[in-house]
């Protein structure tokens, strides 16, 4: 077991509170939609979005096709968001929560561990150009594309890592918005989409409780209600009072001006590259009583803190908090030390859970008290 709070360790059921909250103090809580409210087949959406940023990849940026030879792996999967890409040495890595490589490898090879502390033997920073970390389950691709360059290349002649990281994932972007990954979701969601069960019950629960309840996407209008209509069913359109689509997490909490769109759906309004003061404003209530659930630490929960709303984070691998994938191991220790990604998730939010519904299940205007774990 990763020597992290207890709180965030046991795996029935996550809910644990870093910070004290009290649920009667907040009159409004947002929601992230992808892997919050709605659940994806990450495998079959990431095999999708990874065929298409392939063709992307040798019509616009001159790849060859032995270069982009992936090789999808579900430990890889399972840790992703305790995992980085360095940019200076073509590794990726796991860092302990000191920032230290831990675990590297470079195109399918893995290092040793004397080869590990030679190839890194500072603490990799926290920010800035020379690291990508895999914060999102739809970034997973960017480390196999990256991981499957290196593998291509003469070992001695090493590769511009930032510029092939650079390069996929602005592919890997046009797939998401505008290729035609969406198009094939939307074509076939039930296949690739479902709802957390009990969800939409538990939204109207917290609603009869007087909280004004929204939700703030990146996806597009169109593809975000059609999401909702599945994921939470028609009544979204009475539960939300606020959908912000197109929002550009996370300079949606760093912008306070632009032009946005607006549009009623029944009570919902629908608001179409808006900024976070722009919904505040539309639900009527300050910063301080906002509560916000999301699952990227980055774009949700960092930013949603630093602007001054409380944040819950949504973590899946807390479900599992102790399970062992291959030579990484598990997402919350290194070496017997917590990781980057346990110290990011005991540190960065309020409260952490395993999935949204821990958290809707809570009495609403219940203080949850540092410590507390369910």
């Amino acid at each position: 077991m990763c020597p992290v709070d207890p709180s965030i360790t046991r795996a029935n059921g996550v809910l644990a509170v870093n910070r004290t909250l009290d649920l009667a103090a907040i009159r409004a809580v947002g929601f992230d939609l992808d892997h919050t409210l709605a659940l994806y087949d990450d495998d079959a959406v990431n095999a999708l979005a990874m065929a298409e940023a392939c063709a992307l990849l040798a019509v616009q940026r001159g790849f060859r096709d032995h270069e982009l030879v992936a090789a999808p792996n579900a430990h890889d999967a399972a840790v992703a968001r305790a995992l980085a890409l360095d940019l200076t040495t073509s590794h990726v890595v796991k860092l302990d929560a000191g920032r230290r490589v831990r675990v590297a490898r470079r195109g399918g090879r893995w290092l040793t561990r004397h080869d590990v502390d030679a190839a890194h033997p500072e603490c990799l920073p926290a920010d800035g150009d020379g690291i990508h970390p895999i914060s999102s389950r739809f970034d997973i691709p960017t480390m196999w594309l990256f991981d499957a360059v290196a593998r291509a290349c003469d070992p001695t002649a090493g590769m511009d890592a930032a510029r092939v990281c650079r390069d996929v994932r602005e592919m890997l972007d046009w797939s998401h918005t505008r290729g035609e990954l969406k198009q094939r979701l939307v074509s076939d969601l039930t296949r690739f989409v479902s709802g957390v069960s009990g969800t939409t019950e538990r939204l109207a629960e917290w609603r009869r409780a007087g909280k004004r309840l929204f939700v703030v996407t990146n996806s597009e209008r169109a593809f975000a209600t059609a999401v909702l209509d599945l994921a939470v069913g028609p009544a979204w359109r009475t539960l939300f009072d606020v959908v912000s689509t197109s929002s550009r997490k996370p300079s949606f909490f760093m912008r306070s001006d632009g032009t946005h769109t607006a549009e009623r759906s029944d009570r919902a309004i629908v608001l179409e590259g808006a900024h976070a003061a722009a919904v505040e404003a539309a639900v009527g209530v300050n910063p301080e009583h906002i509560l916000y659930v999301g699952d990227n630490a980055r774009a949700d929960i960092l930013a949603a803190r630093a602007h001054g709303w409380k944040t819950a984070h949504v973590v899946e691998e807390l479900a599992a908090a102790a399970t062992l994938h291959g030579e990484w191991g598990s997402a919350f220790a290194a070496d017997d030390l917590p990781t980057w990604f346990a110290h990011q998730v005991r540190h960065s939010a309020d409260v952490v859970c395993d999935r949204v519904d821990r958290l809707l299940a809570c009495d609403p205007d219940q203080t949850l008290a540092t410590g507390e774990s369910a």
